[in-house]
């Protein structure tokens, strides 16, 4: 038995579920006979696994199906035990406690019903730990000093369990589960022994007595559902839970009955006259004294019973049947014991059987059946139909020779064995098959004692298989495996595939990665998977390569390191652990689990990734939330660094990277207020180049200073920026006059991509404009110090804008070049007591009559200085409003008094749009193609993004010929409300239904997998079609289908499969119309034969359509 301690070959730790894949549902008249795919991924066939290996391997399966998988579940269980396997979930850890042989079965059903199974057998290696504990035993039934009468059910139950080495054996006078023995009067003992797997032993002994039980009597009348008395019915007590009839008798032709019992719980069992099929069970009645029952009896269901073995008389270890109704829904289920005796009352009714297990010859078996109809009671017979497969292995001097044989079947015909026999000896080695069914194989392996395996596939026939295997030379693969980046080895395991997917060889990789195969010549694939101190787990895929010579193999993980550096929300290293997960599709790839923890840099490992691909990289700070990131991998590994604030940042590059060029590294931009976005525009700042964030005043990452957030306009990029201490005099020679106070230092910048010659916005963004009246500028050339004018500074509560002019005001350069340079900072500056002009505009042109512009409009200006009045220097310029929007402003340029004072004006809300409007064709695409008869309805819509759509679209349909078929172009129009107009044109296809050609040709197209017509060389080939609408009715094309010239393809040995046809051959290139079909009679004579041939059509919808044929 497997340990009651969860006898788990998988623990309960992991994913719960299996991986089901499926694509969608056919249609619902179509029948579904094939059987969805079961695959084990891991562990794989004849697995060795370390005891206590760490981490331990973990089970991964999944199921697939052309339609739709309906279950897809797994259990694992020891090959000896004598406990039921246990439930295993996909991902679920190996329990590698205790040695032995192990089995993992998956099973899948899809929605149709129809099952599969795969099965694999792996092996625990070690020597079992020390257990000198003898197992316990408890006993719930029956109890002991309990009182039973005589007849009377008791089922027994007991559980033995051993916390160490686990339960080898737990038995009792009778199975637990079983009915104890109450047919005889007196005392009786009942004893359980039980032994675990290092060999203690225990005995647990109760004592019952069985007493006489009183007489009782059940009467009562008999009726069917229509209320009409039922003359001739029996009535049967059976011993409550059993199949024992204690007592039986039948209803007078009053329709009453009297039975009279001795008291107890019983089963009451009421049938009507034979033919009938009605009836009605009462379970579990307490019969203590007279009673009256009164029955109507109904519908009852079909006894389908039976003896099951493994068919070839061996002896049954475990094994279970299930019973699936019409809908593939289980309806009753049954563990097999070693009588094989089953039974199943049902409702008459369609059923089908999957019945599974293994025994001492056969091995494991699977027995699927199709539905059948049961109406009446029917012994079943579900044995698996195996025949004996004999090898007769011989050396390399002919004489028989040691080995062992493996033999799997997985069939997918209905009424099915699937199997898995393995036997071994020397000379004659027989396992056990079933017979194939025509186009299916089953995968042998023989495993000589001396020399490579030998693997193929096999037919068997009716009475079974006979063949000679010859041991053969191989070719030794070796090498020495680690795990590529200096680790060391805690497990590996290497199976090794041949080029029709069959495991050939497998090894248990050890710490000194020594491996070594002998093999047949031949094409060869490999898995190699394991955990290192370093890498981590690890699983290595490769191609099909061909191996005729001794090789030596180099199957080491690809992997290079990934570096976190990881840092708090403080900019300071933090301490956590990342793991890196690799899951990769390409050939020849590595695939990783790989883990590590450490503070400020931590280093993990895995795979370059192919193009589109990733891996999942989780890093999980000792403080914080668990960081989430896919990433690649680049040859040269990668470096991150990840900042443990909020959700977390990922960011590329060491703490010094700086990927938008600013000078900034990024993981100082991340440290910004809001979390990283200094200036809140919903992006964080080392995202892009127009924005930069810093500490003020020199600080470094890490060292708590405030920020200052520099951005400009979008489109421009900020270069060279970093902020200077004011009172540093080895960078600031001469000290800010006096009255002027820098609150955050200085901030140096460059501004590049701007126009030439134009004014920049430029925002400083800043923990607090409190008094903040100014900006002040300072030229490290001249070291002198200035004020930028008041009209170009702006104060807000949160940020100062300054304006800045390539050339001109505020650029340090002073030169037009596209390139604005600016050393300052925001400054608090005596407060002047000034009036700026006043500036009011008007646009020279009116908007249409929906109130918009469709190109530039020109706004004049009219400048006022307010009393007092200095003066005006003089009048601005008009401006022209360029782009588009629903509420543009034009802005006039600066107007002064002679004061010094200066102000702008403003015109708001000018509506241009030069944009013309969208439209949208529906119904059909341009460049599709349309059956006639399933033509879609041309259709248009359009949109407006900016000031809407005036009126609706129109179309206009030309095109096509006057059945429907041929080009056709789709021309629209539309027009918004500001006078924009778009015209747009869709052109499509319309074209005939064409199913193929006729017979005699076989059509792939028509009909799907048949056989390519071969005519004989020198014979008519009838070509026959018809021309269709969508739904299927003939149509007649405006013209007569065109012949097109056969065109000679490759040479071809296939013999004659048509009639020989002698009509005449049809002159001219046009099809004739007979009945309702379109013929041409092409002659072949003079052809040259043995060779395939493209015929094909020519329609008047512009389509050619084509058939391959042979002359022979």
């Amino acid at each position: 038995m497997l340990r009651r301690r969860l006898c788990a070959i998988a623990t309960a730790t992991a994913v719960v579920g299996a991986m089901v894949v499926g694509v969608p549902a056919a249609h619902a008249d179509d029948l579904d006979t094939t059987p969805p795919t079961a695959t084990i991924i891991a562990p794989v066939e004849n697995q060795q696994v370390p005891l206590g290996a760490e981490p331990a391997p973990t089970v991964q399966f999944e199921c697939t199906d052309d339609i739709e998988v309906a279950t897809c579940d797994a259990v694992v269980g020891r090959v000896d035990a004598q406990a039921p396997p246990l439930t295993a979930g996909n991902g679920m850890p190996l329990d590698v406690t205790w040695p032995g042989q192990y089995y993992l079965r998956v099973t899948s059903t899809d929605t149709a019903g129809n099952p599969a199974e795969s099965v694999v057998h792996f092996e625990i290696v070690g020597d079992p730990p020390q257990d000198n504990t003898a197992p316990s035993i408890q006993i719930a039934a029956p109890v002991d000093a309990a009182q039973v009468k005589k007849g009377a059910s008791l089922i027994a139950s007991y559980l033995c369990e051993d916390s160490e080495s686990g339960i080898e054996s737990c038995d009792g006078t009778v199975e637990s589960g079983q009915a104890v023995d109450t047919s005889t009067l007196g005392f009786k003992e009942f004893t359980v022994v039980a032994r675990d797997k290092s060999g203690n032993e225990s005995t647990e002994t109760v004592e019952y007595e069985v007493i006489a039980p009183a007489s009782v009597t059940v009467s009562g009348t008999i009726k069917d559902t229509s209320g009409q008395l039922v003359p001739g019915a029996t009535v049967q007590a059976l011993l409550a839970g059993t199949s024992d009839v204690v007592a039986s008798t039948e209803a007078n032709s009053e329709g009453v009955y009297s039975l009279t019992l001795s008291e107890g719980t019983y089963d009451l069992r009421y049938r009507g006259p034979e033919g009938s099929r009605i009836g009605a069970n009462l379970k579990n009645r307490d019969l203590s004294q007279d009673a009256g029952i009164n029955v109507t009896l109904g519908q009852v269901g079909v006894t389908l019973s039976g003896t099951l073995s493994d068919g070839v008389g061996g002896l049954l270890q475990y094994a279970y049947l299930t019973v699936f109704d019409a809908q593939g829904t289980q309806v009753a289920s049954q563990n097999v014991d070693a009588s094989g005796a089953i039974n199943f009352e049902l409702l008459p009714g369609s059923y089908r059987f999957n019945y599974y297990g293994s025994s001492t010859r056969l091995g494991t078996f699977n027995v699927y059946t199709t539905l059948a109809d049961y109406q009446t009671d029917t012994t079943l017979d579900l044995n698996p139909n195996a025949v004996p497969v004999t090898v007769h292995l011989l050396g390399a001097d002919g004489r028989p020779a040691s080995g062992s044989a493996t033999l799997i079947c997985y069939l997918s015909s209905p009424n099915t064995t699937n199997t898995n026999s393995q036997a071994s000896g020397s000379g004659d080695i027989t396992v056990y098959g079933p017979v194939t069914p025509e186009g299916q194989t089953c995968g042998l392996t023989v495993d000589p004692d001396e020399g490579p395996n030998i693997n193929q596939r096999i037919t068997i026939g009716p009475d079974g298989t006979e063949l000679t295997v010859n041991v053969q030379t191989g070719v030794t693969l070796s090498g020495t495996l680690s795990d590529g980046v200096g680790g060391l080895l805690q497990y590996a395991y290497l199976t090794v595939f041949d080029a029709q997917g069959t495991q050939v060889a497998s090894q248990n990789v050890d710490a000194s990665g020594a491996i070594n195969f002998e093999l047949l010549p031949g094409s060869y694939r490999f898995n190699y998977y394991g955990s290192s101190t370093r890498l981590g787990t690890f699983n290595v895929y490769t191609t099909l390569a061909d191996y005729q010579t001794d090789t030596t193999l180099d199957l080491n993980p690809n992997a290079v390191p990934v570096t976190v550096h990881l840092l708090g929300a403080d900019g300071r290293p933090a301490s956590g652990s990342a793991t890196l997960i690799c899951y990769l599709s390409s050939p020849n790839t590595t695939n990783t689990n790989s883990q590590a923890s450490g503070s400020g840099d931590i280093t993990v490992y895995g795979p370059v990734t192919p193009e589109g691909q990733t891996c999942g990289l989780t890093v999980d700070p000792d403080e914080g939330p668990n960081i989430n990131q896919r990433i690649t991998i680049g040859p040269d590994g990668t470096e991150l660094t990840i900042l443990t604030f909020g959700a977390g940042v990922v960011l590329d590059g060491d703490t010094e990277a700086t990927n938008d060029g600013d000078n900034v590294a990024d993981a100082v931009e991340a440290l910004a207020p809001n979390n990283g976005d200094g200036n809140n525009d919903g992006t964080p700042d080392y995202e892009q180049q127009n924005v930069t964030s810093l500490p003020v005043n020199g600080g470094a990452l890490g060292g708590g200073a405030n920020y200052v957030t520099v951005a400009a306009p979008a489109g421009t990029e900020l270069t060279n920026v970093y902020t200077i201490d004011p009172t540093d005099t080895t960078k600031v020679e001469t000290p800010p006059p006096p009255g002027v106070t820098l609150p955050e230092g200085l901030t140096n910048l460059v501004l590049k991509g701007v126009e030439a010659g134009t004014d920049q916005t430029v925002s400083i963004y800043t923990a607090s404009t409190q008094n903040v009246t100014g900006y002040a500028k300072y030229d490290p050339n001249t070291k002198q110090w200035s004020l930028l004018p008041d009209d170009r500074v702006a104060i807000f509560a949160d940020r100062v804008e300054i304006t800045l002019t390539d050339g001109g005001t505020g650029d340090d350069d002073g030169q037009v070049n596209g390139r604005i340079s600016d050393p300052g900072g925001i400054a608090i500056v005596e407060n002047l007591d000034t009036v700026a002009p006043t500036v009011t505009g008007a646009t020279t042109s009116q908007p249409n009559a929906n109130g918009w512009y469709n190109d530039d409009v020109t706004v004049e200006w009219t400048a006022t200085d307010p009393e007092p009045s200095s003066g005006l220097a003089g009048q601005p310029e008009h401006t022209i409003v360029t782009g588009e929007g629903a509420s543009l402003t034009a802005e006039s340029a600066q107007v002064c008094d002679t004061a010094g004072n200066c102000g702008t004006g403003k015109v708001e809300g000018i509506k241009i749009d030069r944009t013309k409007p969208e439209i949208v064709v529906t119904g059909v695409a341009d460049g599709g193609t349309y059956t006639l008869g399933a033509v879609p309805v041309a259709q248009c819509s359009a949109s407006d993004a900016l000031s809407g759509v005036e009126g609706v679209c129109s179309g206009t349909l030309t095109g096509g010929n006057s059945n429907g078929v041929g080009e056709f172009t789709y021309e629209t129009t539309a027009i918004d409300k500001a006078g924009n107009e778009r015209r747009k044109a869709v052109t499509y296809r319309v074209v005939y239904r064409f199913d193929g050609f006729l017979p005699p040709i076989n059509d792939p197209a028509l009909v799907p997998g048949a056989a390519r017509s071969v005519f004989k060389s020198g014979s008519t080939v009838p070509v026959k079609l018809q021309v269709k609408r969508a739904d299927g009715t003939q149509v007649d094309p405006l013209t007569p289908p065109e012949w097109l010239t056969p065109e000679k393809g490759s040479a071809t040995a296939a013999t004659v499969n048509e009639e020989v046809w002698t009509d005449p051959a049809t002159t001219g290139t046009q099809f004739a119309k007979t009945g309702d079909q379109w013929h041409y009679n092409w002659k072949t004579k003079g052809i040259a034969a043995g060779f395939s041939y493209r015929i094909g059509v020519k329609l008047d919808d512009g389509t050619k359509h084509y058939v391959v044929v042979a002359a022979k």
